[in-house]
């Protein structure tokens, strides 16, 4: 994109709570810019954080024409020049905003406009995608959950296998073991047990 535009830098910057942080960054020469790299979001004086907050497009020919630009940080690294779009994720939110900057003075031409607007469109239609593959597979991970999960009859505590047959637990966990089950009696359900042995027989 920014070898195409003609200009040093080109980034794809993203909103991760209180700071604005490059997500990527064009490798030509003259950029910067590294991944991660970041500033506080609020009152960065960013173009970006501009385009955040109105989430419009922002052109800026030359900052240093500007007041309200005087305390951008990108004139520090030699970059007057600036145009942004906003990034959205499939929700509408704001994600963060694709822009490309200048070391001279660049109004950006309506042909350059149009091509950052279809680089954006693609980039937002991969978060589309990325967002509709991670719901695929929450999905698929709850019903391998479900499928897990083994019915019991509440009262004689049978089992339904896959075929809808109920069966004895003894029966299943044999099945699954290989091995047949003996009975016991756990600590838990001792008191139990003793309690039946003392309660004198009812006629």
């Amino acid at each position: 994109m920014a070898k195409i535009i003609s200009v040093p830098v080109g980034l794809v910057m993203r909103v991760d709570g209180p700071k604005i942080e490059v997500f990527l960054a064009s490798e030509t020469e003259g950029n910067p810019y590294q991944e991660e790299h970041g500033e506080t979001y609020h009152d960065s004086g960013l173009y970006c954080e501009w385009v955040v907050r109105n989430e419009e497009t922002l052109v800026v020919p030359d900052a240093r024409e500007h007041p309200d630009w005087k305390a951008n940080p990108d004139l520090k690294l030699g970059l007057p020049s600036y145009m942004g779009l906003p990034l959205r994720r499939p929700d509408g939110m704001v994600f963060g905003t694709l822009c490309v900057l200048d070391s001279k003075e660049n109004s950006f031409s309506e042909n350059d406009r149009s091509l950052m607007e279809r680089f954006r469109d693609l980039i937002e239609k991969d978060m589309a995608l990325i967002s509709a593959f991670e719901r695929i597979r929450l999905q698929e991970t709850d019903l391998g959950l479900l499928k897990r999960v083994v019915p019991m009859c509440m009262y004689c505590k049978s089992v339904r296998n896959d075929e809808g047959f109920w069966k004895e637990v003894e029966v299943v966990l044999r099945g699954f073991s290989g091995k047949p089950a003996s009975h016991g009696v756990c600590p838990a359900c001792e008191p139990r047990l003793e309690a039946d042995f003392l309660t004198p027989n009812k006629v």
